[in-house]
C-alpha cells in the first residue's frame, strides 16, 4: 500500500518534465511560428520565464499550506493545470507568458507537497527509495517531452499536456491515502488511524498514531513564521534542503535541458543526432534514478550526493575542455561524439544525487506543522536561482562562450557540492522523529565530516 500511495503521488512529477521541456519545444522548433513571430530577446523570455511562477508558488503555500490536506492539493493543482494549458494555444506573447508562470505557480503547489505526502506515508526503511520515485518520474516526463520534441509538433506537445493532469487527478482522487499528520494536525485522529491502517508503517497501529501526536503536541508549542526560526532544527532544515536544491541548480541543469538542441547542433551538421542525444540523455538519467533509488537506503544519502558532485563536475569540466579547442580549430568538430559522450555520463552522474537527493531531503528534514513554510522557503530560493542561471547565460554565452559555460557550472557545482555535503547529516534509516531530535542536538564538527 506505502508503495502503490508513493508511485500515484509520484506520478505528477512526470509534468514537471514535460511542462520544463516545453521552453525547449519552442527553442528547437526553429519553423514553428511562435519560434518566428517573436524576437530573440521574447525568446530568451520564453525559455527563463518557468522558474518565476515556481518561485511564487512556494510563498502562496507559506499562507496557505494547512488550509488544505496534502491530498487536496495534489487534486486542486492538477485540476487547474490542465484548464491553464489551454492558453499555449495563444498567438499573444504575453498570454503565453502569463499561462507559464500560472502553470509554474500550479506544478510548484505540486513540487512541493508530493515529497512531504510520500515522506509522511513511507517507513523509515523505504521512505529513500519512494521518495526518488519522485526524481525518476521527472526524468520520464523528459524522456516523453524528448520523443514528443522529436516527433510531433508543438500543438500536440500541448494537447499532452492538458490530458496528463487530467488522468493524474483521477488516479490521485481514487487511491492516494493522505497523510495521518496532516490529519492529527487538524484534529482528526480517526482518519488518521483509517490512514495508519492501511499505510501499515509498523504492526502497532495504536503507538503510531500516540507518537505522531506528541510529535505534532511539542510542535504546536511553537506556531508561527518567525517562531520558525527559532529553533534550531527548523533553521538547519531550511539550510539543509535549500542548499540542495541550489547545488542541484548550479550543475546547469536547466540550462542544459532547454538547449540541448543547440549545443548537439554545434558540433554535427546531422539533425537527427539531436533527438537521439536528448533522448539518450534522458534516457540515461531515467535509468540512473532507478538504480539510485536501491542504493540510497543502502549506502546513505551523502555518499551518493558527493559522488555525483565530483563526477557532475568532472563531464562539465570536459565539456568544457572540447568546447575551448573547438574554438581555436574546427578539425576537433570530427570528435563531436565526446560531447554526446559526456552529455550522456553528465546526466548520469547528477542522477546519482544531485537531482534526486533535494527531494529526498524535502520529504525527510521538515517538522510537519512548519512544511509548507520550510518547502517554501527553499522551493523559492531554488527557482529564483534556476532564473537567473537560465537568463543570466543565455546572454552570458554571447561573450563566453559555450567553453566559459560550461566551466563555470564545473566549479560551482564541485565548491558548492563537496563543501556542501560535508556538513549535512546522513538520514539512512532514522524515523522522521529522530532526524528532528539530531537536528535540534546538531553540531558542526569532525564527526558531521
Amino acid at each position: 500500500m506505502q508503495l502503490r500511495n508513493a508511485l500515484i503521488i509520484s506520478l505528477s512529477n512526470i509534468l514537471y518534465g514535460l511542462q520544463f521541456l516545453w521552453a525547449s519545444a519552442v527553442n528547437s522548433n526553429k519553423d514553428d511560428e511562435n519560434h518566428q513571430r517573436f524576437t530573440s530577446n521574447e525568446i530568451v523570455w520564453l525559455l527563463s520565464i518557468y522558474p518565476i511562477g515556481e518561485a511564487i508558488s512556494p510563498i502562496l503555500i507559506l499562507i496557505f499550506g494547512n488550509a488544505a490536506g496534502r491530498k487536496q492539493i495534489l487534486l486542486y493543482t492538477m485540476a487547474l493545470l490542465s484548464v491553464t494549458n489551454i492558453f499555449l494555444y495563444s498567438s499573444n506573447l504575453y498570454v503565453i507568458l502569463f499561462t507559464r508562470i500560472l502553470s509554474a505557480i500550479l506544478l510548484g503547489f505540486n513540487c512541493t507537497m508530493a515529497p512531504v505526502l510520500i515522506g509522511e506515508t513511507s517507513s523509515s526503511s523505504v521512505r529513500g527509495k519512494y521518495l526518488t520515485l519522485l526524481a525518476i518520474n521527472a526524468n520520464f516526463g523528459l524522456v516523453a517531452g524528448f520523443i514528443l520534441i522529436g516527433k510531433f509538433s508543438l500543438q500536440i506537445y500541448n494537447l499532452l499536456l492538458i490530458i496528463t493532469p487530467i488522468v493524474l487527478f483521477i488516479l490521485t482522487f481514487l487511491f492516494v491515502i493522505e497523510s495521518p499528520y496532516y490529519d492529527v494536525i487538524i484534529d482528526k485522529k480517526d482518519k488518521a488511524l483509517k490512514s495508519l491502517e492501511k499505510l501499515k508503517l509498523s504492526k502497532n497501529i495504536e503507538q503510531d498514531l500516540f507518537v505522531i501526536e506528541e510529535f505534532i503536541q511539542e510542535q504546536q508549542k511553537s506556531v508561527g513564521f518567525m517562531k520558525l526560526f527559532k529553533k534550531k532544527q527548523n533553521q538547519l532544515s531550511c539550510l539543509f534542503v535549500t542548499g540542495y536544491q541550489i547545488a542541484n541548480t548550479f550543475t546547469g541543469i536547466d540550462f542544459i535541458l532547454i538547449y540541448m538542441y543547440f549545443i548537439v547542433e554545434l558540433v554535427t551538421e546531422d539533425s537527427q543526432y539531436e533527438f537521439q542525444t536528448s533522448l539518450l540523455f534522458s534516457s540515461s538519467g531515467l535509468i540512473m534514478c532507478v538504480i539510485t533509488s536501491f542504493l540510497i537506503d543502502k549506502w546513505g544519502r551523502r555518499p551518493l550526493f558527493i559522488m555525483s558532485s565530483i563526477l557532475t563536475s568532472l563531464f562539465l569540466f570536459i565539456l568544457g575542455a572540447y568546447f575551448y579547442l573547438l574554438n581555436y580549430n574546427e578539425s576537433i568538430k570530427r570528435f563531436g561524439y565526446v560531447v554526446i559522450i559526456c552529455l550522456v555520463l553528465y546526466k548520469i552522474s547528477i542522477s546519482i544525487g544531485l537531482s534526486s537527493l533535494p527531494k529526498v531531503c524535502a520529504g525527510e528534514l521538515f517538522e510537519p506543522k512548519f512544511v509548507h513554510i520550510g518547502s517554501s522557503i527553499s522551493r523559492t530560493l531554488y527557482n529564483l536561482s534556476s532564473f537567473l542561471i537560465v537568463w543570466t547565460n543565455s546572454y552570458l554565452i554571447q561573450i563566453i562562450g559555450m567553453s566559459g559555460i560550461f566551466i563555470e557550472f564545473g566549479v560551482i557545482c564541485l565548491i558548492f557540492g563537496v563543501a556542501f555535503t560535508l556538513i549535512v547529516p546522513e538520514t539512512k534509516n532514522k524515523s522522521l522523529e529522530r532526524i528532528q531530535l539530531e537536528l535540534k542536538q546538531y553540531k558542526i564538527n569532525s564527526k558531521n565530516i
